[in-house]
């Protein structure tokens, strides 16, 4: 096992070592690259500063922030309109249910009458002879 390690490093030390990978070039396929150029072209960074992951992720972080904030200072003012439409609503819910108990504190003794004197009313009717 020892002599095929050894003929594999003897192999490998006569290929030629794959080229660094320089600060200054992009990776292919890295996200932080896309992004990189997104906040570039935004004015979020330079392009000193975008070659540092780690600055890169910060400001990306930083713009989704800024563009939240931006997003509930547009929304909560129409939430707000909403709720006090709601609130609205409301108040006349309560109208109503007002009206309603007026309505049956009236209705409901004049039902109650009629249902014990039923009888009564009824023969008062025939009697008189309405029809």
């Amino acid at each position: 096992m020892e002599a095929e390690f050894d003929a594999l490093k003897r192999q490998l030390g006569d290929m030629p070592s794959p080229p660094a990978e320089s600060a200054d070039k992009p990776r292919e396929g890295d996200p932080f690259d896309d992004w990189a150029q997104e906040l570039i072209a935004e004015g979020w960074l330079t392009e000193d500063q975008a070659r540092d992951p780690t600055r890169v992720e910060a400001a990306y972080l930083k713009r989704a922030d800024e563009q939240a904030i931006a997003f509930l200072k547009d929304t909560l003012p129409k939430l707000e309109a909403r709720l006090e439409r709601t609130r609205r609503g409301c108040r006349e819910c309560r109208q109503i249910a007002t009206v309603m108990a007026a309505t049956m504190i009236i209705a409901a003794p004049l039902l109650i009458v009629f249902l014990v004197f039923q009888r009564q009313f009824i023969s008062s009717f025939l009697h008189s002879g309405l029809k």
